[in-house]
């Protein structure tokens, strides 16, 4: 899914954090005024994912809490 978002959007690079047992990988994708906020974690063998499409100031804001 990243490769198809990055031939047509800007991706916005998001550290990607690891540590003993957990595994955090988040991206933003950014087209015009509305962002992507893509994140898949494994915790203790389970997977998360989310997925927010909005505006680049609802994500940034969604991201500070």
């Amino acid at each position: 899914m990243q490769d198809a978002l990055a031939d047509s959007w800007g991706e916005i690079s998001v550290p990607a954090n690891v540590s003993i047992g957990t595994l955090s990988v988040s991206a933003i994708f950014k087209k015009g005024n509305t962002a992507v906020y893509i994140d898949y974690s494994r915790v203790m063998g389970f997977d998360r994912v989310i997925i927010l499409y909005r505006s680049e100031e609802e994500v940034k804001n969604w991201l500070r809490y």
